[in-house]
């Protein structure tokens, strides 16, 4: 009998950003279409930068689901995992609300039940705001059980610290 080799980690990488997948974890990174949305007493729509988003989770993604795990989170037993890194314009980054700095870790304590987009029973959320090599991000993390969150907090640290963003990325500007 020959021992088999470990495989080797899945890398994705699309619009500045790569992400190493933990064995088992699905992910994608997608940049939607230029936004459209109607000017005001318009027909004209206003157009804006699109920005990219990556998600990576324990169970495997549907290929609709919001920026924010809507579509996913639902499908999630007590052991899974969400993430969700949800690109600003670099101009946000310069509010109080985000905070220089990646990669972030993640604290038992950082996570609360009423932290989520939508609150789903039993389940808790965090987000945080975040600058880095001049981009502006969101990493909203959602874990299936509240009472179970620090089983999964070393998987969850794991993929965030696989997670890697490049500067000036090639921005999609509208109009």
């Amino acid at each position: 009998m020959t021992a088999r080799a470990p495989a080797a980690p899945r890398r994705l990488q699309a619009h500045g950003l790569t992400v190493t997948l933990p064995q088992g974890w699905d992910a994608r990174i997608e940049q939607r279409s230029e936004a459209a949305v109607q000017a005001p007493g318009s027909a004209v729509p206003m157009s804006g930068f699109v920005h990219p988003v990556l998600h990576l989770s324990t169970v495997a993604l549907p290929p609709v689901r919001g920026d924010y795990g809507s579509g996913v989170v639902e499908r999630m037993g007590p052991r899974d995992v969400f993430i969700g890194l949800v690109e600003f314009d670099p101009e946000a980054g310069a509010t109080p609300m985000f905070r220089p700095g990646w990669p972030v870790r993640l604290a038992v304590g950082d996570f609360d039940p009423n932290a989520q987009q939508r609150v789903m029973p039993n389940m808790c959320g965090t987000q945080r705001f975040v600058t880095t090599v001049g981009r502006a991000f969101c990493l909203y993390v959602v874990l299936g059980s509240f009472v179970r969150r620090k089983l999964v907090l070393a998987d969850v640290n794991a993929a965030i610290g696989g997670i890697r963003v490049a500067a000036n990325p090639t921005h999609h500007q509208g109009g």
